[in-house]
């Protein structure tokens, strides 16, 4: 009765996290050779003096989240179980990876798209306002908007520190084929043979559980730290630094959102083994539109593009 969760853990191990492993190298080796100035043909990204930063932070959430599935690959290919400490570390890479990923995201989009803080181009919000007052006077006709949207930010950290941290266990009977044959060849044959190679190795499940600790971290510790970071951005604003502001709220922005699709995870799927495949699935999904978007946006324009391999730049901040 075990052999649909070993399946289901074969597919989702062996296959998609192996998969979204191989891609997380490809893309930190190849952007670090776009920001050294030796543009790759697979990433073929044609950047200024002025994408240099954007980039730069795009680079070092991809090096984090590199660190945050291995250690995931570390309790699976060498604990064969959970750790709490691991778990730990995986939320924390996760958290900040994905916090470092939206702020260089916005930036990357508001110097070709937004023009917010791009002095001498004319802001999208341009078309519903009569003029821009942000450069001239220092404040922007959207500042009341923005304000709603951190009070906004602030109120939906608060529903994840109720969140329940008690230890989620597998329950690999719900994925039973319906092949009485196959189940009991699994068990009689396959699964004597596994244990006398790995006599760590549990078929129960027991031994991959999300610890309470890791969930303490994930619906405790970090919603409030963004909820803290979304406080200070309002005080930035309120200051008149809004620049660091947006930035602060941003990466906030990334912690909160990593939160929540934790608690999607646990709570709607109810489930480790299943939660653990649509991760797998949607951090595959992310890794390919990364280099959609990238391609897109840093797209050769001979008019006005210097290719990177003209201007060497450090990756170093």
């Amino acid at each position: 009765m075990y052999l649909g969760s070993a399946l289901m853990a074969v597919f989702t191990v062996g296959i998609v996290k192996t998969a979204v492993m191989i891609l997380s190298i490809l893309l930190i080796y190849r952007t670090r050779r776009v920001l050294g100035g030796r543009p790759s043909d697979k990433l073929p990204l044609h950047i200024d003096q002025g994408d240099v930063r954007p980039l730069k932070i795009l680079y070092y959430s991809f090096v984090l989240f590199f660190f945050s599935e291995l250690c995931c690959s570390i309790e699976i290919y060498v604990f064969l179980g959970s750790s709490g400490v691991i778990g730990i570390m995986h939320s924390i890479f996760s958290a900040v990876s994905m916090g470092l990923f939206v702020a260089g995201l916005f930036c990357v989009l508001d110097k070709r798209l937004f023009c917010i803080f791009e002095p001498g181009k004319k802001c999208l919000g341009l078309k519903l306002c009569p003029r821009c007052s942000f450069h001239q006077d220092g404040f922007c006709h959207f500042g009341d908007f923005y304000r709603f949207i951190l009070v906004f930010f602030i109120l939906m950290s608060v529903p994840v520190l109720f969140a329940s941290t008690g230890t989620i266990a597998c329950d690999v009977i719900r994925y039973t084929l319906p092949f009485e044959g196959l189940n009991s060849f699994y068990d009689t044959v396959i699964m004597p043979y596994l244990v006398r190679l790995a006599p760590e190795y549990d078929h129960s499940g027991k031994a991959f559980v999300v610890t309470a600790l890791q969930l303490l971290f994930e619906y405790r510790l970090i919603p409030l730290l963004a909820l803290l970071l979304f406080a200070t951005s309002f005080l930035l604003f309120e200051i008149k630094k809004q620049q660091m502001s947006v930035s602060v709220c941003c990466f906030a922005a990334g912690m909160l959102l990593f939160c929540y699709f934790q608690l999607m995870l646990d709570y709607v799927t109810g489930d480790i083994i299943l939660g653990g495949l649509i991760h797998e699935l949607a951090e595959l999904w992310f890794l390919i539109v990364i280099v959609m978007v990238l391609k897109r946006v840093y797209a050769k324009k001979p008019d006005s593009i210097v290719s990177v391999g003209k201007t060497p730049v450090s990756p170093e901040v």
